[in-house]
């Protein structure tokens, strides 16, 4: 039997080695821990710090506080503190996020833009305190719509953004129509408030449909950078729309709005998306016929806001082109892009002169929409309207120039139209009422239909034949 050898008080080197290794071991974890914790109070309170939103929240919850304590003692100038101090906190938002951008911190400088953004939109309702505040109400109006100009130019200084004039127009619009709006529905009746509102309302929806908005940094940026951007200014466009909405809903209650024309002004505003000229006019036609049963006396408003549309389509024609994508962009921190996965395809849009056609087409029709508006102007239901000489005139100047300098034919058609409807009106042409009238009237326009049909074949024959 084998004893062990005593050590006499020699360390054992394979002992002292295995000590080492579990020291180091337990150093390594120790060092990971810290280094974990280390990364995820950095993504926590540096990238993602959500005392950034608590901040917004509490300053927009005490905000709300003041105003309710305001208004029960009384107090406009306390009315117009609590807009100042939104204005303040906005500001030092924007500040905020111009440091942190310029010092590297992108991502909460992003976050802070963004909430510079939403505070953007009048989150205390300060225009609609305004209008019950006499004079002091509308400079305070004023005051604010050039702050949000302000704000606007600070905000994309602070981010290095560039905003196209589109991109600035369009807020800047509807920040005017925030301030003015409740001062004219507070001085003014239901129905003139509404038509004015329907009409700022589709003034926006024509600009951001038919406007490019382009919004681009002017910091050079990487794949994952660029997408960020165009999700950032989607956000933000997106945010804006819904607390404008919210703002109209809010006057539709207080101030008994009416705004009979939304359903055929968004048929109106879907033809931006529709690529056939015949899918256009059919909307186009069917919003007429709805306003027209619906509520007649919106009938001029409608007949005028598809002019508009029909113009916006003549100058303004949509061409959607793909763009290659020919490197990945990178998911960031939160996942790993998956190197097999398609890519998905990118598209930009150009707006560009519709085919000299299409345009002619489409400028013939808005002619005699603006006419049926000026036409139906006071008509609110039954008997058409009496037609007015001048008008009629000045509709038959402008088709005679169309047809010399456009040849635009068709357009002939609905003068023709007009005239007879005109020659009915005043007694020359009778409406049939007997069944012999009516089926004089039916051979008649069946040998009319006969014959253009004939001549629009042999016409269009001829085309062909003469195109290679």
């Amino acid at each position: 039997m084998t004893h062990p050898r005593p050590n006499n008080g020699v360390p054992n080197p394979s002992n002292t080695h295995a000590a080492a290794t579990s020291a180091r071991a337990a150093q390594a974890s120790a060092e990971d821990a810290r280094a974990f914790w280390r990364r995820l109070l950095h993504r926590w309170l540096v990238q993602y710090n959500p005392m950034y939103l608590l901040s917004a929240a509490l300053v927009l919850g005490g905000m709300s506080l003041l105003s309710r304590g305001f208004v029960a003692a009384g107090s406009t100038g306390g009315q117009v503190g609590v807009a100042a101090i939104a204005e303040l906190y906005a500001f030092a938002l924007i500040g905020g996020a111009a440091i942190l951008t310029r010092i590297g911190l992108r991502r909460p400088g992003v976050m802070l833009a963004l909430l510079a953004a939403l505070y953007q939109c009048d989150l205390t309702l300060h225009t609609e305190t305004s209008a019950y505040l006499g004079r002091i109400g509308v400079v305070a109006s004023a005051a604010w719509v050039l702050l949000f100009w302000a704000k606007l130019r600070a905000l994309a200084w602070a981010v290095h953004l560039r905003l196209s004039r589109s991109a600035q127009t369009l807020p800047l619009i509807a920040a005017v129509g925030l301030g003015v709006a409740p001062h004219v529905m507070a001085r003014g009746d239901a129905e003139t408030s509404s038509v004015l509102v329907t009409v700022w309302l589709f003034a926006l929806a024509c600009i951001a449909l038919w406007t490019s908005r382009k919004v681009e940094s002017t910091a050079a940026l990487d794949a994952w950078s660029e997408t960020v951007l165009r999700r950032a200014v989607r956000g933000t466009w997106v945010a804006w729309t819904v607390l404008l909405l919210f703002h109209v809903a809010f006057w539709r209650d207080e101030a008994a709005l009416r705004l009979p024309l939304l359903l055929p002004a968004l048929l109106l505003l879907s033809t931006r998306f529709m690529r056939r000229e015949a899918a256009v006019f059919a909307a186009i036609s069917v919003a007429l016929g709805a306003a027209a049963l619906a509520s007649p006396a919106s009938l001029s408003l409608c007949a005028g806001m598809a002019s508009v549309v029909l113009v916006l389509h003549a100058f303004r024609h949509v061409n959607k082109f793909r763009e290659d994508a020919s490197t990945r962009v990178d998911s960031g921190p939160y996942r790993t892009p998956d190197t097999d996965a398609p890519q998905a395809p990118r598209y930009h849009v150009v707006f560009t002169l519709a085919p000299l056609g299409t345009r002619v087409r489409m400028l013939s029709a808005a002619v005699f929409g603006m006419y049926l508006a000026l036409w139906t102007i006071s008509w609110s239901g039954g008997a058409w309207p009496a037609h007015v000489l001048a008008l009629d005139l000045v509709l038959t100047a402008v088709v005679a120039l169309m047809v010399y300098k456009a040849r635009a034919r068709s357009i002939l058609v609905p003068l023709t139209t007009t005239y007879l409807h005109f020659a009915v009106q005043i007694g020359v042409v009778s409406a049939p009422a007997t069944a012999l009238q009516w089926g004089a009237t039916c051979v008649g326009v069946g040998f009319a239909l006969l014959i253009a049909s004939v001549l629009a074949s042999v016409r269009l024959q001829r085309v062909s034949d003469s195109s290679p």
